[in-house]
């Protein structure tokens, strides 16, 4: 069983994930359903600063499939990262 204050600094660093993706994004940090089937792999820092865009040669812009296919995925994350912390705040809440 995880102790309090384990379950605090989880909560804390969960809470600040959320909150920081869904800034960056200008999204709410409510749970999202994403428009494609589940991405089997987690979504990382690392795969957000690394993920570039092609462009289309009939208009300016990106490739709509792949921005969108790349959203869906950051949607994904940040509902688990929510239901993740919602989690460890209702155990924190039973441990009370």
């Amino acid at each position: 069983m995880t102790t309090d204050p384990e379950l605090h600094a989880k909560i804390d660093a969960l809470t600040a994930q959320v909150s920081s993706l869904a800034g960056v994004l200008g999204v709410s940090e409510e749970p999202v359903k994403a428009r494609h089937g589940a991405v089997p792999d987690r979504l990382t820092a690392a795969d957000v600063m690394r993920t570039t865009f092609w462009t289309t040669r009939l208009a300016t812009g990106y490739a709509v499939e792949q921005v969108d296919a790349f959203l869906d995925r950051v949607a994904e994350e940040i509902a688990r990262l929510t239901e993740e912390r919602d989690e460890a705040r209702r155990e924190r809440d039973a441990l009370r």
